[in-house]
């Protein structure tokens, strides 16, 4: 008898990003202290774990993340020509996709189990702001622009809960073992310098423009997924 069942997992949820409290005090602070705020998004989530004897599983957790924070305001300046309105756009595109190992501790035997787990590795991250400057005026050093791009590593956790709801309650000798219902949070160690293109932009600073900032440090989110038997594949 196999010791060993082996699933495939596809997931798909919204995550709700808790933002840092320094990127949302500065943005407010430099650019616009009412800005309209964001949503949640779509998570998408692949598993492949391996479940031993019915108490535990090990696993490879690889989700992908998009995030998108956009807001448009306006200001007046004074120019040589007398007062003039700029409209601005920003939009910051986040992007996170974390590999993680992990072990998961189920604690009853049935047909509807629940589990809790923790997850260690990485993510890979892509952070982007444009800002949309209308109209151009001359000698204004605010003409928008790409003002940041960045690629990185970071380190990154999970902890997380659930319930499998098993189609059989001899689920493993089936193509379909389970619907799962998940809550997670995510932890991501990830720190930018996103607004160090305004040093010589804005006459006034609130905060240090070079200072690394974490954007969204972390992720509470809730999936649904399904978990496909492999062992005969």
């Amino acid at each position: 008898k196999n010791k060993f069942n082996y699933t495939l997992g596809l997931q798909i949820g919204g995550a709700f990003p808790i933002k840092s409290y320094d990127f949302i005090e500065f943005y407010k602070s430099n650019l616009n202290k009412e800005n309209k705020g964001s949503s949640p998004r779509t998570l998408f989530g692949l598993n492949y774990k391996m479940e031993l004897k019915e108490l535990y599983r090990l696993g490879i957790l690889i989700d992908f993340y998009k995030y998108n924070y956009y807001d448009y305001f306006n200001e007046t300046i004074q120019t040589y020509n007398g007062l003039k309105t700029k409209n601005f756009t920003e939009n910051f595109d986040i992007q996170y996709i974390p590999v993680l190992f992990s072990i998961e501790i189920i604690p009853y035997k049935s047909q509807f189990r629940s589990f809790i787990g923790a997850g260690i590795g990485f993510s890979y991250s892509k952070i982007t702001w444009n800002e949309n400057v209308t109209p151009i005026i001359y000698g204004d050093v605010r003409t928008g622009g790409n003002q940041f791009s960045n690629e990185n590593y970071n380190f990154t956790t999970k902890v997380y809960c659930g319930i499998d709801l098993g189609f059989d309650k001899n689920r493993k000798y089936y193509f379909l073992n389970s619907l799962s219902f998940e809550f997670y949070t995510y932890l991501i160690n990830n720190s930018e310098s996103i607004f160090s293109s305004l040093r010589k932009q804005l006459p006034k600073k609130e905060l240090n423009f070079d200072d690394k900032i974490a954007i969204i440090p972390i992720l509470f989110g809730v999936s649904v997924g399904v978990l496909i038997n492999t062992n005969g594949l």
